[in-house]
């Protein structure tokens, strides 16, 4: 596919999600990504790489269908919502407590150690609530058959990646989660 077509398409994708279109631009996404979304201020500018060129169509529709819905902020939850955050606010308040009461025993690491362990909870939970939400749009979009091919495919062909963004694709729901998740049949289609 090349950048026009991408542009052209990114343009329908935005038509049908209700978003403003992203910028699209040839380039260097994060290492092991054939394509990313980079957010610029209150602007976006979707990334291709030469990763992108030899995916199968269903599955460059479903990258691309993801990069431009994540950008609808009423559909898709973004940051930890308020249940996350709410969330780290009692329990830091809760391990402030029990620092206090279990002071002869728990140490300032302890409940920094003990925070850190319920802030990687939040994140993770935020993670699977917004990947869920996005997959449910772009299945309302796209069709699950389009979800069902790019599912499989992600399933057969992982992404590459190294450092934070391997802890975050860690704490990410599986591809067979997902599927099972959109309800698609066992024997959904796959990709070349």
């Amino acid at each position: 596919m090349d950048i026009e077509t991408v542009r052209g398409r990114v343009q329908e994708l935005a038509l049908k999600f209700g978003v403003q279109a992203p910028d699209v631009e040839l380039g260097e996404p994060p290492q092991g990504c054939p394509a990313a979304l980079r957010r610029t201020g209150k602007g976006a500018t979707i990334v291709i790489g030469p990763e992108f060129t030899p995916i199968p169509a269903p599955v460059q529709e479903a990258s691309l269908a993801w990069m431009v819905g994540a950008l609808d902020r009423a559909r898709v939850p973004r940051g930890l919502g308020w249940q996350g955050r709410l969330t780290l606010v009692l329990g830091g308040v809760l391990i402030g407590v029990a620092l206090g009461v279990f002071s002869a025993t728990m140490t300032p690491l302890d409940a920094y150690g003990l925070f850190a362990v319920l802030f990687v909870a939040v994140l993770a939970r935020s993670i699977r609530v917004r990947t869920f939400a996005l997959d449910r749009l772009v299945a309302d979009i796209c069709g699950l058959e389009t979800m069902a091919v790019a599912l499989s495919h992600a399933a057969r062909n992982p992404l590459k990646v190294t450092g934070a963004r391997r802890l975050l694709q860690m704490m990410s729901p599986s591809a067979a989660t997902r599927a099972a998740r959109l309800r698609l049949p066992a024997g959904a289609p796959t990709a070349a």
